[in-house]
């Protein structure tokens, strides 16, 4: 388990003041959210895919990976690291 440490509400922030744009583009996908640059950092159709993006685009980056849509608080996966 991920202590709250505040990078979760951030998170959430930016996919709230992006989710209309998101959720029309990207509906049932896995996003990573890039909490550096506050934006997307890969869309994928599976965890795995999304993992294998972020590990080539900003593998030094805190990212918030989660699905997009009306359960994505309920399928939402989270996954923070960042790499020295």
């Amino acid at each position: 388990m991920i202590k709250n440490t505040g990078l979760e509400a951030k998170a959430n922030k930016i996919y709230e003041s992006n989710k209309k744009d998101w959720e029309s583009k990207y509906y049932g996908k896995v996003v990573a959210i890039d909490l550096e640059t506050e934006k997307l950092a890969a869309v994928a159709d599976s965890l795995l895919e999304v993992d294998e993006l972020i590990d080539k685009l900003c593998p030094t980056h805190k990212v918030l990976v989660r699905k997009v849509g009306k359960k994505s608080t309920v399928a939402r996966v989270f996954r923070m690291w960042t790499v020295a």
